[in-house]
């Protein structure tokens, strides 16, 4: 599982909801202890999945989220020679493109009960 707060430390440059990077697996309370965060993939661009996070998970109410983090690299996620085949890498990418070998993480916000990335919770919202 993992929190907005964890997300905006992975993946931000601005850091409004976390206050800080996350730039070791070890501080995100992951077991991978000692293992460098460089391993973080952003979907390209131009499809509109960096905008979307930017606008639902790093940006809040009163502050506008930045996703242009140093060290997080863009591609194709899921990358399956970058992403799937690295049990160390994060990423994001829509439901429709996640490939056999990616192991998909409940998200919270603001404390609420973890939402599986389903199809049906993602159809009724309910997937933050």
């Amino acid at each position: 599982m993992l929190t907005f707060e964890q997300l905006d430390a992975i993946y931000s440059s601005t850091h409004h909801r976390s206050g800080k990077a996350i730039t070791k697996w070890a501080s995100s309370a992951s077991p991978r202890v000692g293992r460098q965060a460089d391993q973080a993939l952003r979907h390209q661009p131009w499809n509109g999945f960096e905008e979307f996070v930017r606008q639902r998970v790093l940006s809040t109410p009163d502050k506008r989220g930045n996703g242009a983090r140093d060290r997080v690299r863009e591609g194709r996620v899921p990358d399956g020679e970058a992403g799937a085949n690295d049990r160390y890498a994060i990423g994001y990418s829509g439901l429709a493109y996640i490939d056999a070998g990616v192991r998909l993480l409940p998200v919270t916000l603001g404390g609420e009960a973890p939402q599986a990335p389903t199809y049906e919770n993602v159809a009724l919202a309910t997937y933050p």
